[in-house]
C-alpha cells in the first residue's frame, strides 16, 4: 500500500532525564562550598525514585501505558476511511471512501494499551467510529514511538437473532411534491428555526427547497431542482426527473458499495428496480480495515 508520506510528517523529540543537582552548602568558617552532582544514579539514590522508562523514539508500548496517537486507516481498496490527520483530511487528491466522514478535530487520540474505553457500547451498538477506538488500544501494545506501524482492524459481525435482523430496505426511486405545507410550529421543529420567505429548506440535503410563503398559519416551501441534474446521495448518484405532480429521484445504487447512515456502515447487498437493501451487520461492512498508526507519546503504566 502506497503510503502518504507528504501528509505524515512529525517531529519526535526525545526526552531526556537529567539527574543534575546543585547544593550549596554552608559549613564553619564562611567556607561555602558548591557541590554538583551529576548523573541519573547519583539523583535516584537521593531521591529513592524508581527509574522512569525512556518515552524515547523506538520504547516500545506496554500493556496498560496511556498512549497518544495519530493514525489513517483504509478500506480493501485502499480508500481513506478515517484518520485523524487534519491534511489527510483535506487532501482532495486521496481517495475517500464513500464512507469517509472528518473526525470534528485533528487532533492525536489517547488511548490505555490494551484496555478499551471506559465508555464502550456493546457490540451491538457501536458505530464506525467507535469500533475503530475499541479494536485500536489492543493493536498498539509492542509498537515503538516515534515509527509508523501497519496494523489491521478486523470486528465481529454484529449479534442478532438472525442476520436477516440487519437488513434494511430502502426505496431507490425517491418522489418529491413541487411544494410542501406547514404549520409555523411544524416547520420550526423540522428546520430548528423560525420561517422566512426565501430561507433555504434542507431537511432533506439531497433535494432542498425554499420558503415561498409565511403566514400566521401556514410556511409554503417550493422545490424547483433542475431536471437531469445529477445528485449525490448516500446510496450512490441520482438523477432528478420531473413528473407532473413533482420530482422524482432514481438512485443509481450499486452492490457491494458501501455506505454510510449515521454512525452505522453498512453494504448494499442487493438492488431491483424499486428498491435498495442494505447489509449493516457488521461494523466495517463485513471488511477489515488497514490503518497507519504512529505512536505519538507514551505515559508509563505507573505501578502501585
Amino acid at each position: 500500500m502506497e503510503k502518504q508520506e507528504s501528509v505524515m510528517d512529525y517531529q519526535t523529540g526525545n526526552v531526556h532525564n537529567t539527574a543534575t543537582q546543585k547544593v550549596n552548602r554552608v559549613l564553619s568558617g564562611g567556607v561555602k562550598i558548591v557541590i554538583i552532582m551529576v548523573g541519573m544514579a547519583l539523583h535516584l539514590m537521593l531521591s529513592g525514585c524508581a527509574t522512569t522508562p525512556s518515552m524515547s523514539t523506538g520504547a516500545l508500548v506496554a500493556q496498560g501505558d496511556e498512549v497518544e496517537c495519530n493514525f489513517t486507516c483504509r478500506t480493501k481498496n485502499g480508500e481513506v476511511a478515517l484518520s485523524t490527520y487534519q491534511a489527510v483530511n483535506d487532501d482532495l487528491s486521496l481517495k475517500k471512501s464513500p464512507i469517509f466522514l472528518a473526525r470534528d478535530r485533528s487532533t492525536p487520540v489517547k488511548l490505555t494499551a490494551g484496555k478499551p474505553p471506559a465508555d464502550t457500547k456493546s457490540d451491538a451498538d457501536r458505530g464506525f467510529e467507535e469500533e475503530v477506538l475499541y479494536q485500536l488500544p489492543g493493536k498498539v501494545v509492542g509498537l515503538p514511538v516515534g515509527t509508523k506501524e501497519v496494523v489491521e482492524l478486523n470486528a465481529k459481525a454484529r449479534p442478532g437473532q438472525s442476520k436477516d435482523e440487519w437488513f434494511i430496505k430502502i426505496a431507490r426511486v425517491r418522489q418529491r411534491a413541487r411544494e410542501l405545507r406547514f404549520t409555523p410550529e411544524e416547520y420550526e421543529a423540522k428546520a430548528g428555526k423560525k420561517a422566512q420567505v426565501g430561507q433555504v429548506y434542507d431537511v432533506d440535503k439531497t433535494l432542498p427547497g425554499r420558503v415561498t410563503a409565511v403566514s400566521d398559519t401556514e410556511i409554503i416551501v417550493g422545490f424547483a431542482p433542475e431536471k437531469g441534474r445529477e445528485i449525490s446521495t448516500p446510496f450512490g448518484k441520482g438523477v432528478v426527473r420531473e413528473l407532473p405532480q413533482g420530482y422524482e429521484i432514481r438512485i443509481d445504487a450499486q452492490p457491494g458499495t458501501l455506505v454510510r447512515s449515521g454512525g452505522l456502515i453498512g453494504r448494499i447487498a442487493a438492488v431491483d428496480d424499486v428498491a435498495i437493501v442494505v447489509d449493516y451487520s457488521h461494523p466495517f461492512g463485513g471488511d477489515p480495515l488497514t490503518c497507519d498508526v504512529l505512536i505519538e507519546s507514551i505515559q508509563p503504566k505507573t505501578s502501585k
